[in-house]
């Protein structure tokens, strides 16, 4: 061999040997620096030989010239070429992965969720953005068998885009307008998604009763999904919280009413952490913690949280605390450095007037106490809740809790109840959101063109409710003819002329071209008004002589194209109408 050559490696056959070099490719074609694959483990048994080889995926200058994405988990590389997938790495699986991309990557920016599971694209030929997200697409059989919510996914697909997402970020303040937007398309998606449950599940809600419940006898604080409380015991945020082996956070705690407890908040926010949550009952007769008895245990769990947030973890049950007496929560952190409280409070009072009472505890062997450390967050239920409202007005009785002290969280029942008091809030909005949109914009200002817009979705939105709540307090005709269903009071039915009349205006400002410029929102507006008289057709059309004398107007009467096309739309959910034309 020559002298410059430098063997790391040799493998013996029966017959032969191989020598794995480090630095000259030779001997045996296509393996080397210069070719792309290198060789990092020879063998031989007999006469065969084996090679472990790593080919080499983008050369140094393809990877200069890469956009390059990543975050604790992944890596992403988006070359700039023609013809290359792009990879991506997962770190800790040690594994990669490569996907094709097509030219339409090449004028693409890439961007990770930091706290979703999403990969954000911003194509600037196009002036698109789209998100890809981690979930597998679902087979056929699973699409065919969920066509509810296939439905609901299209339905409410319009709401994906930038304008209905708000920042995560809590230093970042939004126009009240944008704010009331996403409230606004939030409780829509709620009661869409409330309204597909299947029917085993869930109580039929709709009720037309003239004095339907408020909406502010909903629980306060509890949300959509979780069904409880919370409350912080700490004001603020200490530096830092590590941990042990054998390291034991715990507090004593007790409460002023009896409550479920559902689990605790822990902190988190440098990695993954294991936890175990125990909870103990102080015994008589003394109620000190030589004497407890053990109510729940959790198994260990996994958990990773965002900095400066909290991590949600439950026991197997909700556990039955009661008033006035005192109890030890205990858990066992395993991890990282973490996040921790400061400034903490003796006693707090939840949302609902459940006050938490605290005080140190002997078990507690790393630090937490009343003033610092761990469980910041106690997850909870009061017994009275389903069988009271909360009083609202405890807190301030000058303040009216109708307007001002509305609960954020809805429970299914306020989302399905439907009254004329809720019919006629939805007029007053289409009405508001119309004219707004339509006659008080000022051209002039730079964001007209947003204002109208939002405006515009708000009239959607409005519509969409009202198309929801009128089918489903009169139902089609084989529906009714199939379900026992009590006919909605006067005062709706009469209601049900003035919709007629609402969507009637908005035909005709649309016939005076107000609406017919090139703005996507104003077109989906009108497609949105068109679906409304075909899936109310059933209430807006009763007989086919309504039908007849309806379209008899509209044919004589010019600049009565959208009207005319929502009538002819309607058509098809009528079949004595068409038996009229044979």
């Amino acid at each position: 061999l020559p002298g410059k050559v430098q063997v790391v490696q040799i493998a013996a056959g029966s017959n032969h040997t191989i020598l794995r070099t480090a630095d000259v490719p030779s001997f045996v074609p296509g393996f080397g620096r210069g070719s792309g694959t290198v060789a990092t483990w020879i063998g031989a048994s007999g006469d065969t030989t084996f090679i472990h080889s790593q080919a080499r995926v983008y050369s140094s200058g393809i990877i200069l010239d890469c956009q390059i994405v990543a975050n604790n988990e992944t890596v992403l590389l988006f070359p700039n070429e023609v013809g290359k997938d792009y990879m991506v790495i997962r770190r800790k699986c040690n594994t990669f992965y490569q996907y094709s991309l097509g030219a339409g990557g090449l004028y693409t920016n890439w961007c990770l969720e930091p706290k979703y599971d999403l990969l954000w694209a911003f194509n600037a030929a196009e002036m698109r953005i789209k998100s890809i997200s981690a979930c597998l697409p679902r087979s056929q059989e699973a699409k065919s068998s969920d066509a509810n919510m296939e439905a609901l996914a299209k339905e409410i697909s319009f709401l994906r885009a930038p304008e209905f997402m708000i920042p995560m970020v809590g230093e970042i303040s939004l126009p009240i307008r944008q704010l009331a937007l996403n409230l606004l398309s939030t409780a829509y998606v709620a009661t869409m998604l409330e309204s597909r449950r299947p029917s085993e599940q869930k109580v039929d809600y709709f009720a037309h009763e003239a004095k339907a419940p408020n909406i502010g006898g909903a629980s306060a604080g509890r949300g959509f999904s979780s069904g409880y409380h919370r409350i912080d015991r700490f004001e603020g945020y200490g530096g830092g919280w590590g941990y042990s082996a054998h390291s034991v956070e715990a507090i004593q705690f007790r409460t002023s009413q009896d409550i479920r407890l559902f689990g605790i908040g822990l902190f988190g926010g440098r990695g993954e952490y294991i936890a175990k949550l125990k909870l103990y009952r102080l015994c008589a007769p003394d109620y000190e913690e030589q004497s407890v008895e053990l109510l729940s245990e959790s198994d260990e769990m996994l958990y990773e949280c965002a900095a400066h947030e909290k991590a949600q973890l439950l026991f197997p049950r909700p556990v039955s605390i009661k008033a006035n007496l005192w109890h030890v929560i205990c858990t066992q952190v395993n991890g990282p450095s973490s996040d921790c409280g400061a400034s903490g409070q003796s006693n707090v009072v939840g949302e609902d007037g459940v006050r938490f009472f605290f005080r140190n505890s002997r078990m507690s062997n790393n630090g937490t106490d009343i003033s610092v450390g761990q469980i910041p967050e106690f997850l909870y239920l009061s017994e009275a809740s389903n069988t009271q409202s909360p009083d609202f007005d405890a807190k301030n009785k000058a303040t009216d809790a109708s307007h001002d002290c509305i609960s954020c969280a809805i429970s299914s029942q306020y989302l399905l109840t439907i009254s004329s008091t809720t019919i006629e809030s939805l007029f007053r909005l289409v009405d508001w959101s119309l004219q707004k949109a339509v006659v008080e914009v000022d051209s002039s200002r730079e964001d007209a063109a947003w204002m109208r817009e939002r405006f515009m979705i708000i009239v959607i939105l409005a519509l969409r409710f009202l198309k929801f709540y009128i089918c489903s307090l009169y139902l089609p005709r084989r529906r009714s003819e199939r379900l026992e269903k009590s006919e909605p009071s006067s005062a709706v039915a009469e209601q049900m002329v003035q919709f007629a009349s609402i969507v009637s205006s908005i035909f005709e400002i649309a016939n005076e071209q107000q609406l017919s410029d090139d703005s996507s929102a104003r077109v989906i507006l009108l497609e949105e008004a068109v679906h409304c008289v075909i899936q109310c057709s059933h209430v807006l059309y009763p007989s086919s002589a309504v039908f007849l004398d309806q379209l008899a107007f509209l044919m004589s009467t010019p600049n009565r194209d959208w009207s005319l096309v929502a009538l002819l739309g309607a058509l098809l959910n009528h079949e004595y109408v068409l038996l009229l034309f044979i």
